[in-house]
């Protein structure tokens, strides 16, 4: 059916679908298969992720005498090279100390 605007002379069409357009019942049954589609998604992702739980077995704290020489061993990691550091800072420190006599020497 038209309707046309003698005013306007342009003509309205009613209740007339177009190509590629869906009427309200189509939109409704579209929206209602992608809410069951991503429930659906959901669930199996729930069902899945639910056998990826934590281990039943813990490990057992360590005992003392393991952890002390643990912690001792690291220290000794970390003051083997900061011996060695001083002692080149010591050179280094007399090389300076050297150069700058030399210095002293050269100048008239």
């Amino acid at each position: 059916m038209k309707t046309c605007a003698r005013r306007r002379g342009a003509c309205i069409e009613e209740n007339v679908k177009k190509p590629g357009q869906a009427t309200f019942f189509e939109v409704i049954a579209m929206k209602t298969h992608g809410f069951f589609l991503s429930l659906l998604l959901a669930a199996v992702m729930v069902v899945m992720g639910c056998g990826q739980g934590e281990p039943t077995r813990k490990a057992a704290a360590p005992s003392e005498p393991v952890t002390e020489s643990t912690g001792q061993a690291v220290v000794d990691s970390i003051k083997a090279p900061w011996d060695k550091s001083r002692a080149v800072e010591g050179t280094l420190e007399k090389a300076a100390e050297k150069t700058a006599d030399q210095v002293k020497d050269a100048t008239p």
